[in-house]
């Protein structure tokens, strides 16, 4: 037994409350179990019972032994005075205020549903992926895509704090936030962290007063990522004497070639070919994220990123050797990458801090439009019948996974509940 458990337990009435008793043998009647309080204090505040003919209104305070309440010195803290119940799975002594008040005591051993507790401890010991594997076909397919719109939700608002650090750190700019948000995006896990020193060292202001000259805004982009200090043909000897000059009047700084990932990446992904479509994206669009902002549809931020690169990386995957020549544009996959991990979550950050709602609606539609993704979460829950019909779906599964089934947080999880519940 545990006190989430517990809480559980009394926040939903699942024990026989039609003759329930003190220890000390008094009538109780639940008449508000009050609300669930996660700071310091009673667990369940402004609650409201009914013991023998007295009607009281004050606390809640839980524990598995009424010992628990001295251990944690409650007996001496002026903040539970206010209780008027003592509600343990095992009463094993009496408890008292600061004040002296004897607390009355309600233990819940004997009245607690058995199936509740051996279902909460099946799941618990679960060896499956997902641990309500064995019962998920007992829930409501209806309930579960319910919680599946509120986890979207919940993802998106835990991301949004994200970004409204990052839109402070770059002092209230929007499109220099979602220039960082897009290197670290496009970065692919592999390179993210790399991604966004890049946008770090060379802000999007240095970026824009070279809007109009691809080479130039090439020549910023590849110094400052490292790839020039060994040039190899006259194209980069071209950038590095650009860069040379630029670095001298913005005072940049630069990372090395070698923070660089490259193995086990296809080479349509190598860093250098992000940079080259990065590059000619930042050349077409000197305000992208107002762009985005004034997109209809995921089609239109997909006609928004469809960006080539520049002749020279045609022929090229990276400055030292030269390749059969092919276009190396944004795919469709990379840009439903970059939608669900960057646009979505920074237009859900714009609606919050300007308090309109369109783009909170537009955040989600976006998310509705696109395909699903294809990960390992997704695929464990497709295989026990939960299937993501879009990003927003699949978005929703892996908050599922990551906030509620690894942490075995099954009484916060309403599927949970429904199991429980019987």
């Amino acid at each position: 037994m545990n006190e989430n458990l517990l809480h559980y337990i009394w926040q939903f009435c699942h024990f026989d409350v039609t003759s329930l008793v003190t220890t000390k043998q008094e009538s109780i009647s639940i008449l508000k179990v009050g609300t669930h309080n996660f700071d310091a204090g009673p667990d369940f505040k402004s609650a409201q019972i009914r013991i023998a003919d007295l009607v009281w209104n004050g606390d809640i305070e839980i524990h598995v032994n009424s010992s628990d309440w001295n251990k944690h010195r409650h007996q001496y803290d002026e903040k539970y005075n206010s209780a008027i119940l003592h509600v343990v799975w095992k009463r094993d002594e009496e408890v008292y205020t600061s004040s002296g008040d004897e607390i009355p005591c309600l233990e819940l051993r004997s009245i607690v549903d058995r199936y509740l507790l051996d279902r909460y401890e099946n799941l618990m010991n679960s060896k499956s992926k997902i641990l309500c594997e064995p019962y998920i076909s007992e829930v409501d397919t209806f309930q579960v895509n319910q919680f599946l719109e509120r986890l979207l939700i919940e993802r998106l608002e835990e991301k949004t704090n994200q970004f409204i650090n990052e839109f402070e750190i770059e002092k209230n700019n929007w499109e220099s936030t979602f220039y960082n948000a897009l290197f670290y995006t496009v970065g692919l896990r592999v390179n993210s962290t790399t991604m966004l020193e890049l946008s770090k060292h060379l802000p999007l202001s240095i970026l824009q007063k070279h809007k109009n000259s691809l080479f130039q805004i090439e020549a910023l982009l590849f110094g400052a990522a490292g790839f020039l200090q060994e040039v190899k043909d006259d194209y980069s000897t071209s950038l590095k004497n650009e860069y040379s000059f630029l670095k001298h009047k913005y005072k940049l700084k630069e990372l090395k070639e070698s923070d660089w990932m490259f193995m086990r990446l296809r080479p349509s992904s190598f860093p250098t070919i992000r940079i080259a479509q990065l590059a000619v994206l930042l050349h077409k669009n000197v305000h992208l994220f107002s762009k985005v902002l004034n997109a209809k549809s995921s089609d239109e931020i997909h006609k928004l990123f469809e960006s080539s690169v520049s002749d020279y990386w045609l022929t090229h995957y990276h400055f030292k050797k030269e390749s059969a020549k092919r276009k190396k544009s944004f795919g469709r996959e990379l840009i439903n990458f970059i939608i669900i991990n960057a646009i979505c979550p920074m237009l859900f950050a714009y609606s919050r801090r300007k308090l309109e709602s369109i783009y909170q609606d537009m955040a989600i539609r976006f998310l509705e439009e696109c395909k699903s993704e294809n990960n390992s979460i997704v695929r464990e829950f497709n295989s026990i019948r939960i299937k993501a019909n879009s990003a927003a779906q699949s978005q929703a599964l892996l908050q599922l996974k990551r906030k509620y089934c690894e942490s075995k947080k099954c009484l916060n999880c309403n599927i949970g509940n429904q199991l429980l519940k019987g």
